[in-house]
Order: C-alpha cells, then structure tokens, then sequence
C-alpha cells in the first residue's frame, strides 16, 4: 500500500475519537491574550480548538452530562457553539452516574477479597459500561429518544447493580463510599465550577442514593439528572451517524484525523493486564470503533514521551522518584505539568522505556513517530 505522509500544509476536513470516554485525559494549547493556556479535555477531539467539525465515533461511551459540561468549557476558551461542529454517533454507549458509582464500588470490593489487587481506576465508570456491553445491556444513544425505552432500559440495570452493592457492601461502606466520590469528584472538577459550567450539586453523590436510607440507587434521580443533557443533544441534533460521515469523507477523498484514546500500555488485550483501562487503544481499534475498513488509514503516527507518564497502578519499570519526579510533575499550574487531566493526580514519570516504545510501534503498524517532551530531559 502506497504511504501517504499526513503533512501540516494538508487541509484536515474532520477529526475524530474512537473509543474510550471521560476517563481519557488530553490537552489543547489555546493562545489566549498572547499566552498558551492548556484546556483539558476528555471525550472531545483537541481539533475542537480549531474551526473544523469533529465526531465522536461509535466506539466511544459518552456520558451526555459531562459531555455537555466538557463542550461549555470549551466555549469559555472563545470557541463559539461548539456543540454545532461536535457530533455524537448514535450507537454510543450511554454511561450515567451509578456506573461512576460501580467502579468506585469495585475497587472498594477489590479490597476486601484476598488475593485481590485495586487497579487504581478513576471512576468514570468505564469498567462498568464496558461490562454491560459485553453483557448486551448498556444504555445505547438511540435508547435516549423514547424516555420510556431508555427508563426500562435504566431499571433492568440498576436493580442488578443494586444487588451486586447489597451482598458486596455494608450501609457504613455505602456511605462512605458515597462521601468519598462526592469529594473527589469535586475537587476534580474544581474549574467546570469556577466557570459556572457545573455546579457543586452536579457532583453530589448522595443525592442519587435510595432516600430510605438502604444501599441502591434513586432511579428517578438518576434520570432527572440525565434529562435536561439529553433534551439538549437531541434538540441540536448532535446524535447522528458519525460513521456515515466518515463513509462520506472517505468517498471524497478528503483528509480525516481519528485518535484513540489513552496509550498502548492501557490497552485492554496488548497492555499490562488488569491494569489496563475497559476498551481497546490501539491503532487498529480505529477502524472497529468508527466504522471503516483498516485499508482506509494510510498513515498510523505513534506519539512517544522522552519522558513518560501514567496514572493508576500498574508496573512502570522505568519510573523515577524524588525531586526531579516532582519538578516534572509540578503544581499544575503550568501547561506541561504532569499532572492527570482527569483527576488532577500527579503522574508517576520515567525515562524513555526503548523497549516499550518499540513493543508499541509494533503493535501500532507505526508508520511516524513523533517523540515529545525532549526539552525536559
């Protein structure tokens, strides 16, 4: 096959994501009064700091909720309507906030067995959904356009899940489980608040607990709180085929960027086993996640870090500590911090792992490599 190096002269008609979901972490260099300023994103493609339209292909799980905050963000960096160029396909799976719940609840249970080992996830819910498309169940995009689809849908899935928490967990777990989410979630979300994009109610977990006091969940709390985003996705007609855009793109020759989500190391079949996130990372996923042949990508660029960096746990034989670790990481304030654009948690760094990097040019069909971050070795 003929190569066809993607240079910055060529004219990119569209970007997109094809898997993973807020649990991601990417940023965006916007200049903003002659200054760089980072904007943190997490399902959303970084070309929406450009002018061009972007999607978010079926591959990816989209909580509408914290979507919808993500495109209010962007917008506070000067980008007008960004919801008007961002497209959701409709076959995406539509985690809410008792998958948050669960994945908070997994780990707690991790804990209590032996021989078990916490795999330091976010909370984002992405094991959980994973898990109920694997199992047939998950809440899809379509499912949103009838409530009462979408409620039965909900219901079947939150009374299994109930009972799952109710033989796992102790009313005092429960609780504190709850408290701690609360708090974590909010302190993460720190600058949506100051931006008047969310609220502190947006992240109080307590409120989509059974009010009786017992462990499970309030399910028409947890629909009253998806509601309102989903009334607006449909009503901007964001939710549509993604992969027929792509298809069209394709057949007009033109220039499309689509990026998987996290890295290699994280990838669910090729990465460090039970450390790695719920879906696939690799090059070759963009193809199944969006809906188009893999004789259709012509260019695969693999991006390395002289210094890399991961959150979570998980083997790092590379990894350093001490001051230099903690000059890289830094306070986050500052746009090359190594600090996780989700949680905010300092990365674990190193040094440049050879043999890593060559595993995933290998494992990517690496046809570029752009190696970033030499200015901090």
């Amino acid at each position: 096959m003929e190569e066809q190096r993607l240079t910055m002269e060529q004219e990119v008609e569209f970007a997109f994501h094809t898997g993973g979901g807020k649990n991601a972490g990417h940023t965006a260099a916007v200049e903003i009064d002659g200054k760089l300023k980072g904007m943190a994103l997490h399902v959303t493609p970084t070309a929406i700091a450009s002018s061009i339209p972007v999607g978010l292909a079926a591959g990816m799980v989209v909580d509408p909720v914290s979507f919808l905050q993500e495109m209010d963000y962007v917008e506070q960096f000067g980008f007008e309507n960004p919801l008007a160029r961002t497209f959701v396909d409709w076959r995406c799976a539509c985690p809410l906030v008792h998958h948050q719940i669960m994945d908070a609840a997994c780990e707690v249970i991790r804990a209590k067995i032996a021989g078990q080992k916490q795999i330091g996830t976010t909370a984002s819910g992405m094991g959980p959904i994973h898990a109920n498309l694997a199992s047939r169940v998950a809440p899809r995009m379509y499912h949103t356009v009838d409530e009462t689809t979408f409620r039965n849908r909900l219901e079947g899935d939150l009374a299994f899940k109930k009972l799952v928490l109710q033989a796992c967990l102790t009313k005092d777990e429960w609780s504190k489980l709850l408290e701690e989410l609360t708090e974590k979630h909010t302190e993460r979300s720190k600058e949506l608040i100051e931006l008047g994009v969310a609220s502190e109610a947006d992240f109080d977990f307590n409120r989509f607990a059974s009010s009786n006091g017992s462990i499970g969940f309030s399910n028409d709390e947890i629909l009253a709180y998806a509601r309102p985003a989903l009334k607006r996705l449909h009503e901007a007609n964001a939710i549509t085929d993604v992969s027929e855009m792509i298809w069209d793109h394709i057949r007009a020759g033109h220039v499309l960027i689509g990026a998987t989500s996290q890295g290699t190391r994280i990838d669910n079949v090729f990465g460090d086993g039970d450390y790695s996130t719920a879906g696939r990372t690799l090059a070759g996923s963009a193809s199944s996640g969006a809906g188009f042949g893999p004789t259709h990508i012509r260019s695969v660029r693999v991006v390395l870090k002289a210094v890399p960096s991961r959150v979570g746990n998980g083997p790092f034989l590379t990894q350093i500590e001490g001051a230099v670790a903690e000059d890289l990481q830094g306070d986050g304030s500052k746009i090359d911090d190594e600090r996780g654009a989700t949680t905010g948690r300092p990365r674990d760094v190193g040094i440049l792992d050879a043999v890593v990097a060559r595993y995933s040019c290998l494992v990517n069909g690496a046809t570029n490599v752009t190696l970033t971050k030499l200015d901090k070795v």
